[in-house]
C-alpha cells in the first residue's frame, strides 16, 4: 500500500491509540509506578501520548511517547 497521507498517516493514529490503550501492561512492568493520566493527542502531525506518573517517593514524573511515520522508501 502507498502511503499518501503522513500528516497523520493511519499507522501513525493506530499505532499511538494501541500504546495509550496498552496503559495497564505498560504500568504492570514499571515496578513502583503509578499512571495518574494519560494524554492522547491523535491528531497532530506526529500522534503523541502523555503519561503522567507517580514514583514510589511520590514524585511526578510525565512521559511522551511520539509515533513517527518516515517516508516509504522504494
Amino acid at each position: 500500500m502507498k502511503t499518501i497521507d503522513y500528516n497523520p498517516s493511519t499507522f501513525e493514529v493506530t499505532m499511538a491509540q494501541i500504546i495509550a490503550d496498552m496503559q495497564n501492561q505498560i504500568q504492570s512492568k514499571m515496578e513502583g509506578v503509578t499512571f495518574t493520566k494519560i494524554e492522547r493527542e491523535l491528531n497532530l502531525d506526529n500522534p503523541r501520548v502523555k503519561f503522567t506518573l507517580k514514583d514510589s517517593d511520590g514524585d511526578t514524573h510525565k512521559l511522551t511517547v511520539q509515533v513517527v511515520q518516515t517516508i516509504d522508501e522504494f
